[in-house]
């Protein structure tokens, strides 16, 4: 026989009675409902801590589980943006439109997701600082994060060094000058081609390594159970 998913046995022990305390059941345990399933029904790999457990995410799960945290987040205010006032001309019924708004629930929700994320966000920024990626000596994740950008500008300029002549001439089609401007290349053109291919190399390395780490590596997120 199976083993009923913990939040089924809350929903049956502690069904709400009234629309407010559905709209916090709703927020509260159906946002993470598929953490409550995995948590009643798998054993394995799991720590108990206080009245919650904890969890291991690779960096790529973490990372969707704070999107999916953001995109609720972001759906609750949204409702309540449209909902939170409303337009009623003059001798219309107000009750008739009024849309269906709890601001305590409402705000009881977004405190319950906001918790989330900050536990969310702080197990994946500990993770960047202290987990290196494989072949690149003591580089942290954080610190390759920062490095990726400034490698591919440097890409890009490597790439326009390397694409012109030594001496190309430059036509200006709006000047009546009878002399011939050209532009001498003060480098070895050779040089910066090779630079700009090791770089792209470099970044490819880079970014293998982090996909590496970020989807085998794993860390530690505490989602805590409340009564």
């Amino acid at each position: 026989m199976s083993e009923t998913p913990v939040w089924m046995l809350r929903w049956k022990t502690q069904a709400p009675r009234n629309y407010k305390d559905y709209a916090v059941a709703t927020a509260g345990w159906m946002t993470t409902g598929y953490l409550f399933c995995r948590m009643g029904t798998e054993s394995k790999g799991k720590e108990k801590k206080r009245k919650g457990y904890f969890m291991k995410y690779t960096s790529a799960e973490a990372n969707k589980l704070l999107k999916g945290i953001e995109g609720r987040i972001a759906d609750i205010r949204r409702k309540e943006d449209l909902a939170s006032n409303f337009l009623v001309a003059a001798g219309e019924d107000v009750e008739s439109l009024r849309p269906q708004y709890d601001f305590a629930a409402t705000q009881q929700a977004l405190e319950e997701l906001e918790a989330k994320l900050r536990v969310v966000k702080h197990a994946i920024n500990t993770f960047n600082l202290t987990h290196t990626l494989p072949g690149f000596d003591a580089l942290t994740i954080d610190q390759a994060l920062v490095y990726i950008p400034q490698l591919t500008r440097r890409i890009s300029k490597l790439r326009a060094m390397s694409s012109v002549l030594p001496k190309q001439r430059i036509v200006d089609r709006y000047s009546s000058a009878n002399f011939v401007d050209y532009q001498v290349s003060n480098y070895d053109i050779e040089e910066a081609e090779q630079a700009y291919v090791k770089a792209k190399e470099l970044l490819a390395e880079l970014h293998l390594a982090l996909d590496t780490v970020n989807t085998t590596e794993t860390m530690d997120i505490d989602i805590v159970l409340e009564d």
